[in-house]
């Protein structure tokens, strides 16, 4: 299994329990010239652009350390282009979902929404 399978089989864990906090979930994979992000979601008017990071335990550090300062602002950009593109006139925002393994092997989610 290559890493695009395996991440695409964690981004549907993560589109699946933001379904279950009340996120609609739009689309996914989003690729722009820019960059690409992950989850497009909406909840209360809002729209949720998520990136998600999985990481299989607590060694290699946690999901959310993952995204640097670059990898953010690059997140920022692609939100921006897609707002634009898209013509999306609503309350827009950065969302994370970070995704590790317990030793039981459950999977333990941390949402952040807004991060931007």
């Amino acid at each position: 299994m290559n890493k695009r399978n395996i991440g695409s089989g964690y981004e549907s864990l993560a589109a699946a329990h933001l379904s279950d906090l009340g996120f609609d979930v739009l689309q996914r994979n989003i690729y722009t010239p820019l960059g690409e992000l992950d989850i497009l979601a909406k909840k209360d008017s809002v729209y949720y652009f998520f990136e998600v990071r999985y990481k299989s335990g607590v060694k290699c550090g946690s999901p959310k350390e993952s995204i640097t300062r670059v990898k953010l602002e690059r997140m920022k950009r692609t939100l921006l282009y897609i707002k634009k593109q898209r013509n999306i006139r609503g309350k827009c925002s950065l969302g994370f979902v970070g995704i590790t393994s317990s030793k039981l092997g459950d999977d333990i989610y941390e949402v952040i929404a807004p991060i931007y």
